[in-house]
C-alpha cells in the first residue's frame, strides 16, 4: 500500500505475468485481466514471484506524488 494514503483508493490490473498480493495474511494471486481494489488505508503487499515480467496498470485516486510510494 501507500504511505499516508488513507483517503486513495487503489487499483491494479494485472496486463501481463501473475502478481500475488498478500491482505489480512492471505495469498492471493492475479493472473492476465485480473484486478484488485481497495482503499489505501487496508494494509496489503504486492510481489512478482515468479521469473518473468509482470505488467500492471496500477491507478490511485486521487493522485499522490512520488513521495508517497514506499518503494
Amino acid at each position: 500500500g501507500l504511505v499516508g494514503s488513507e483517503m486513495c483508493i487503489e487499483t491494479v490490473y494485472v496486463l501481463e505475468g501473475v502478481l500475488t498480493y498478500y491482505l489480512n495474511g492471505q495469498e492471493n494471486v492475479l493472473y492476465p485481466g485480473d484486478s484488485y481494489h481497495s482503499f489505501g488505508n487496508v494494509p496489503h503487499t504486492f510481489v512478482n514471484l515468479s521469473n518473468n515480467l509482470t505488467k500492471v496498470l496500477y491507478i490511485v485516486t486521487p493522485p499522490l506524488s512520488v513521495g508517497n510510494f514506499n518503494l
